[in-house]
């Protein structure tokens, strides 16, 4: 393991002050910030270990780079753009969506269609632990557009923007989740290792129940009577 240290030491500390990486530009505070933290050279030594290193450099380049992550995915749907606005901010449509981390509501709530201001806390298991989340719709506008925030939770913050417009006679639905992560430089190992990766997967499983439920033309279960026009 000493000789993976020190060796992993050598390619940090061969880094140049500011550095070009993969066409990254990456500054020297960054750089300076890596070859001084001992808690992240343990982990580059565990990942040199693990990977070798060619890859280690790739790992090396992602979190020096890394700003707060940005999660983008896009989504077509053959409905009409109100419906698929109403059931992305359907609780029961986004519980139905979330059945494999066991999620649920545990805040009182008067409607299952969110509104401006709505706050709800969420518990759902992720990475084998129950953890609990609070959210508020934080930005309104039918039916195009609306975030929901994070109040309280395991990140350290997040903003999920929820965008829907007319392309080609088909609803585009994009998702935009800027998140921190928590716990600092292991928050953005994390992000570099696994959790980007896993939060992409949790959101687009989601819109594809969206999709679905939406192209099924069966929505009654969710949104009742409510015509195409209705907000609430």
């Amino acid at each position: 393991m000493k000789i993976k240290l020190d060796m992993t030491e050598r390619h940090i500390n061969s880094l140049p002050l500011p550095a070009l990486i993969n066409n990254h530009f990456i500054p020297a505070t960054k750089i300076l910030f890596i070859k001084r933290s001992i808690t992240l050279r343990k982990v580059l030594a565990f990942f040199y270990k693990e990977v070798g290193s060619q890859r280690i450099w790739l790992f090396a380049t992602k979190l020096l780079g890394q700003e707060m992550p940005v999660i983008e995915i896009q989504t077509r749907v053959n409905a009409p753009i109100e419906i698929v606005f109403n059931l992305s901010r359907n609780i029961a449509v986004h519980l139905e969506s979330t059945t494999a981390t066991k999620e649920r509501v545990i805040s009182s709530h008067t409607s299952d269609l969110l509104e401006l201001g709505d706050e709800v806390t969420w518990e759902a298991t992720h990475f084998g632990v129950r953890q609990r989340l609070t959210t508020v719709i934080n930005e309104y506008r039918f039916p195009i557009h609306f975030r929901d925030s994070m109040v309280a939770g395991a990140f350290h913050a997040f903003d999920h923007d929820h965008f829907f417009e007319m392309d080609q006679g088909q609803v585009l639905m994009t998702d935009r989740f800027n998140y921190t992560s928590p716990l600092g430089i292991l928050g953005r190992v994390a992000d570099v290792l696994f959790l980007k990766r896993y939060m992409k997967k949790f959101l687009v499983s989601r819109n594809q129940i969206i999709k679905s439920l939406a192209e099924s033309g069966k929505v009654g279960d969710y949104l009742g009577d409510l015509n195409l026009t209705d907000r609430c």
